[in-house]
């Protein structure tokens, strides 16, 4: 299984934007593998870790919190699942039942924020933990 780490407005800047071209092909091509993608996003909320800690109150609101619009058309795929996250980690109990509903023997993971949420994943990912038993 794809998975891409909220690629999302919100989280584009300059210098990452040439990353969404890259993530797009990736998509095209695991879909036309037929292999199952989990498309997050992640939505701050009011009282969230991160407005208390650190006084953020991005990622609360359309567009931010919307998936650029390259990816955007492949949330309709079959195949294609659109998950919502308010943590760091993409490995969401919803993410682990799509795991277990797709019979997902490996992970692999993309995104813009490598440094951050890309990490987490990969790092909750790193146990056994999150394969459904």
């Amino acid at each position: 299984m794809l998975m891409v780490v909220d690629v999302q407005n919100g989280f584009v800047v300059p210098s990452s934007r040439p990353v969404v071209m890259v993530v797009v092909d990736l998509v095209q091509r695991w879909l036309a593998l037929g292999a199952p993608v989990v498309l997050t996003r992640y939505r701050n909320h009011p009282g969230s870790p991160f407005v208390r800690l650190v006084d953020w109150h991005g990622m609360h609101t359309s567009p931010d919190i919307d998936l650029v619009a390259e990816l955007a058309p492949f949330a309709a795929e079959p195949g294609v699942y659109v998950v919502d996250k308010t943590t760091s980690t993409g490995l969401t109990d919803d993410v682990r039942r799509v795991i277990a509903t797709e019979r997902v023997e490996h992970l692999y993971i993309c995104g813009i924020a490598t440094d951050a949420c890309v990490f987490a994943t990969a790092l909750d990912a790193s146990t056994v933990a999150w394969f459904p038993v």
